[in-house]
């Protein structure tokens, strides 16, 4: 389903009969929470795989702008490389002169290297969030399986507005949210698991 219909139907779902103008959200207010849930709330579920050769600059780099969370960092890549080892206390880094190089994930911007300086391009592998919907009939949650294009978004809206209501059914949407992020998740993690295993 595309980005607009998906608009359509959740502008829909919360009383709306004219989604070309509607009058208690905007359709614009509505793609931005719509990709506050895709990018930030599902993302993380998708379990989108990537990698990237950032330049270390005095023993930092900055993350991708699509970064999530990460997986690993290489001196070299997955094939011909040396896994850093990753730190997640200051206390522990290694020192300039050491033997092993470290990385510490220090802010959700930037990633710093301690110990011995990488011998080749260094390789960070990460979650990344997908891309951001636009109100368009060519824009497609494409990283999301398409049996969850109409619920996810629109349980999500209609959570929101109920909130915003004050509305008793709250507490019963946002149950039927996280029963969705479950779901989710949980088909994510077994196709995931399947690539890397099989």
């Amino acid at each position: 389903m595309n980005a607009s219909d998906i608009i359509d139907n959740c502008l829909r779902a919360i009383g709306e009969s004219n989604t070309s103008s509607p009058s208690e959200m905007s359709r614009v207010q509505c793609l931005a929470h719509i990709n506050q849930a895709y990018q930030n709330i599902i993302g993380p579920k998708l379990k989108i795989y990537k990698n990237a050769t950032p330049t270390v600059t005095v023993g930092v780099f900055p993350v991708p702008s699509d970064f999530l969370e990460i997986v690993s960092v290489w001196d070299g890549t997955l094939d011909d490389g040396v896994e850093l080892e990753e730190i997640y206390d200051l206390a522990d880094k290694a020192k300039d002169d050491a033997e092993c190089t470290q990385y510490f994930v220090a802010d959700e911007e930037t990633i710093w290297i301690y110990g011995q300086t990488p011998t080749t391009t260094v390789t960070i592998y990460y979650f990344a969030q997908p891309a951001a919907l636009t109100d368009s009939l060519s824009s497609y949650p494409t990283k999301l399986n398409k049996k969850f294009h109409q619920n996810a978004f629109t349980t999500y809206i209609k959570m929101i507005i109920s909130k915003e209501r004050n509305e008793s059914d709250y507490f019963t949407l946002q149950a039927e949210w996280l029963d969705i992020l479950d779901e989710i998740g949980d088909l994510k993690s077994s196709c995931f698991q399947q690539k890397i295993w099989w």
